[in-house]
């Protein structure tokens, strides 16, 4: 289980590239908690729960963490991959609906809390889920840096085509 800020995209203008994490703080939009059953939301003292039973397909948005810095001594490390802002999206599609849930995960535990969760829905195959990094490329496990070697190590241990 983790627990994260929610984020109003809505809100956020210009100042969303300044202070995601300060601007969540104070605006207080609520919270997402992921289990391995569940997406809960907490919002305005009003608490929603999302089962999987009842959620077809799954869309991740998202750009690792917010305070993830490579060294520049890792060999194929570009420029865009140095400032991160953390700021995930995923879209529940149930058969008549679907909900957008705006997050930021700031930290590395969190997103490997948020990671070891996203493992086990893969192996659950309850529902479709597809991930996608801020240019729209797909990625899998949040991180859209993987090598092709990684990338076909973790789809095996999930059982996951990527690009169908």
């Amino acid at each position: 289980m983790i627990v994260l800020p929610l984020i109003n995209t809505a809100k956020l203008g210009f100042i969303r590239r300044i202070g995601l994490i300060r601007i969540s703080k104070l605006r207080n939009s609520g919270t997402v908690k992921f289990t391995e059953n569940n997406i809960c939301i907490s919002m305005n003292k009003n608490i929603i729960h999302y089962y999987f039973e009842d959620i077809n397909r799954m869309t991740i948005h998202g750009n690792l963490y917010k305070e993830y810095l490579p060294t520049l001594l890792e060999p194929g490390v570009h420029s865009d991959k140095i400032l991160q802002s953390g700021l995930t999206k995923v879209i529940l599609e149930f058969e008549k609906n679907k909900i957008e849930i705006n997050f930021l995960i700031t930290t590395k535990r969190e997103f490997q809390s948020l990671v070891s969760i996203l493992k086990k829905w893969y192996l659950s195959k309850r529902f479709k889920i597809k991930e996608y990094d801020h240019t729209k490329s797909p990625m899998l496990l949040l991180n859209p840096y993987n090598s092709y070697e990684v990338l076909q190590v973790i789809k095996n241990e999930l059982g996951v085509k990527l690009y169908k």
